[in-house]
């Protein structure tokens, strides 16, 4: 059964046994189908099938990216379930939004066709502005919904705009079409086909929180439950960037000409937006967006690299920072569940409040700065050395001197776990699900760091 089946019959089988009898079933039955979905997926690397009359198509790539984002799915689904999740809306519910948005993250990765793209981005969003805003009696929560909807929307009629002009001056709406119509008309391609192209960027900018369209992320982040920002700075990021390749490796690479300097320019206002506004942030969920903001910035630079290790590369950074997030979020969740606030001075003496949890945030932060030898550091250092490779020294030189930067806020939070005097003396325990995302994500942080040459090897 393909992924495109698989997920939305589970999504909706999950959502009907929470309005009927079999309440108590929805949840395990969510986390059952997910690692189906998983499994699935897992087989399908290595192997090429179309779907869809070539609509889409899940290639080694699409494989790969369409398991991490179902295995950190799960993830957000088991925080979901958990005491430190709780909003007015039932867990299966908030599950069976969850996988429908992750039919969308997954049309995302294999698309073949620009309908795909926008009904993929429409899918992963549409249910995503839902779970934002759960928690129905929150102000901050129903403001940061209202953002992201109204943002969210604007950016996709952008893009929408944008997929009209391509097709206008192509007669195409597939990926290999358009590619085709460009190596016969290099010579003369209208400035329409050029307008559209910089709409679609833009809009597909937005998704990825990138500079100047990343003015929704840090009131979304703040107002959302910690399990769906989590989500949102995880799956959704990754999903759009995974698109975002595809994109301009399969439709436009006899364009590049028109859209590396763009997203060049794009890395630069990102990285310095994302890594400055860190430094003001008060708030741990703010900081965290504009981590994510920096992250991005180091993501359009791995955009900009071809050749073998172009896949490998980007599959690599985003799971290690996609594992890094989780276990902060994590820590954040149970830490704002005590109610002390949403200051980085709430983590004060965690380190003698829960050891293993004070553990993982140091290698989630450490790992996010790009330090060695854990998994950030490797994703870091192949988007760099791709990048080289590519002439972009300058960039690179750049955004060394901005991981610098991100060494001083990251930081803070292990000052305050570490270093100083707990504020509230009670113990935090981790409870099961909890425990089991983050030593799941700190043996995908070290994993990464053993064996990055076999990650790349695999694609």
């Amino acid at each position: 059964m393909s992924l495109y089946l698989l997920l939305p019959i589970l999504a909706v089988i999950v959502l009907f046994a929470n309005l009927g009898r079999l309440k108590s079933l929805g949840f395990p039955l969510a986390v059952f189908g997910l690692i189906v979905a998983a499994v699935l997926a897992g087989f399908q690397i290595g192997l090429d099938h179309r779907l869809l009359r070539g609509m889409a198509e899940f290639d080694t790539f699409a494989s790969a990216f369409s398991l991490l984002v179902i295995v950190l799915t799960i993830l957000v689904v088991l925080l979901l379930g958990s005491p430190s999740g709780r909003t007015e809306v039932p867990r299966a519910e908030k599950a069976a939004l969850v996988i429908f948005s992750l039919t969308g993250a997954v049309m995302l990765t294999s698309y073949t066709n620009l309908v795909m793209l926008f009904l993929g981005i429409e899918i992963l969003s549409i249910p995503v502005y839902v779970l934002v805003g759960t928690r129905k009696s929150d102000v901050k929560g129903n403001e940061a919904a209202l953002k992201y909807f109204l943002n969210g929307s604007f950016a996709t009629g952008i893009l929408l705009f944008g997929i009209g002009l391509i097709y206008a001056g192509t007669g195409q709406f597939s990926l290999g079409g358009i590619l085709l119509w460009t190596q016969a008309n290099s010579s003369g391609i209208h400035p329409l086909f050029h307008l559209g192209l910089l709409f679609i960027l833009f809009g597909l900018a937005f998704k990825v929180s990138a500079a100047p369209f990343h003015f929704w992320t840090p009131d979304v982040y703040e107002g959302a439950p910690t399990a769906v920002t989590a989500y949102m700075s995880t799956v959704v990021k990754i999903a759009a960037f995974a698109a975002f390749f595809r994109l301009l490796y399969r439709a436009f690479p006899m364009a590049a000409e028109s859209w590396l300097w763009i997203i060049g320019l794009l890395a630069v206002l990102t990285l310095l937006v994302g890594n400055l506004g860190a430094l003001a942030q008060g708030g741990f969920k703010r900081l965290m967006a504009y981590s994510g903001i920096s992250h991005a910035g180091y993501l359009l630079i791995a955009l900009l690299a071809t050749g073998s290790m172009a896949m490998g590369t980007l599959w690599l950074y985003t799971a290690a920072y996609a594992a890094a997030t989780m276990i902060a979020f994590v820590a954040w969740a149970r830490i704002e569940e005590g109610g002390e606030g949403d200051a980085i001075a709430a983590f004060a003496g965690l380190r003698s409040r829960s050891p293993f949890l004070a553990f993982g945030l140091a290698l989630a932060m450490l790992s996010l700065v790009g330090v060695p030898p854990l998994g950030g550091f490797f994703g870091k250092l192949f988007v760099f050395a791709n990048a080289v490779g590519q002439g972009k020294i300058a960039l690179v030189v750049f955004a060394v001197v901005m991981s610098a930067i991100g060494m001083v806020y990251y930081l803070r939070p292990l000052i305050q776990a570490w270093f100083n005097e707990p504020r509230v003396m009670a113990k935090l325990p981790l409870r099961a699900a909890e425990l089991a995302v983050v030593g799941f994500c700190m043996l995908v942080l070290v994993g990464l760091a053993a064996a990055p040459a076999w990650v790349l090897g695999a694609f």
